[in-house]
This record gives C-alpha cells, sequence and structure tokens, in this order.
C-alpha cells in the first residue's frame, strides 16, 4: 500500500493523521505537538539517536528532542537516511485498532546546555 493510499484510507475511516510521514530524502524534521505548536530541525544538524521502550531521544545540535509513545523502534530505520519529513502527535483518545502501530502521545524539546 502506497503512503497516499494509506493516508485516504485512514482519512475515510475517520482515523486521526499518520504519525510520521517520510520520503526519500528530506532536509527537515517537523514536529507537529498536540497543542498546535510546530517545530522544524535541520537534519544538517542530526547526531544521533537513543531509543530505549517507549521513548526516544533525537540530538540536534544545541536541541534534544523526545518523543514519548509506542512501536517507536519502527521510526529508527527511517533515520539513517534522512527519510523521516515530520512526525505528530496523535489525540489522547485514540487507540489504536493494530498492536503494532506507531503512536506517538507526546514531545519534549530541551536545549542541552555546554
Amino acid at each position: 500500500m502506497t503512503y497516499l493510499t494509506e493516508k485516504m484510507r485512514r482519512k475515510e475511516a475517520g482515523l486521526p493523521p499518520p504519525c510520521m510521514e517520510y520520503s526519500s530524502s528530506s532536509l527537515t524534521l517537523t514536529i507537529y505537538f498536540s497543542d498546535v505548536r510546530t517545530r522544524v530541525f535541520a537534519w544538517s544538524r542530526f547526531d544521533s539517536a537513543d531509543h530505549c521502550g517507549e521513548e526516544l531521544t533525537l540530538m540536534f545540535g544545541s536541541h534534544e528532542v523526545v518523543v514519548h509513545g509506542q512501536n517507536l523502534s519502527c521510526i529508527m530505520g527511517y533515520l539513517g537516511g534522512f527519510h523521516i519529513e515530520s512526525l505528530r502527535t496523535v489525540p489522547a483518545t485514540y487507540r489504536p485498532v493494530d498492536a503494532d502501530e506507531l503512536v506517538i502521545r507526546e514531545f519534549e524539546v530541551r536545549r542541552v546546555q555546554f
């Protein structure tokens, strides 16, 4: 199933947009927060990623982005090639039908002090 087909299927079923949008290559990562804030990070500033359980930490130069959710390991394969265009939270009331579905509940962005 193509990405566009999946996006249309989700909309028709009344489901929220997917938590991750990807492409063959992206220059930036856009983070969509649940409170309608948006932050953009340049992939050229990406340093590392650390995944443990329901937490994924992405390091971008002077910022640390912590992603909280389930099935976050599926993101790891897209990071090396800078294939992720955006990540977004899903409404707290949403409960995935598929236990293997990526669900992002919250983001934390912290400024790293050197």
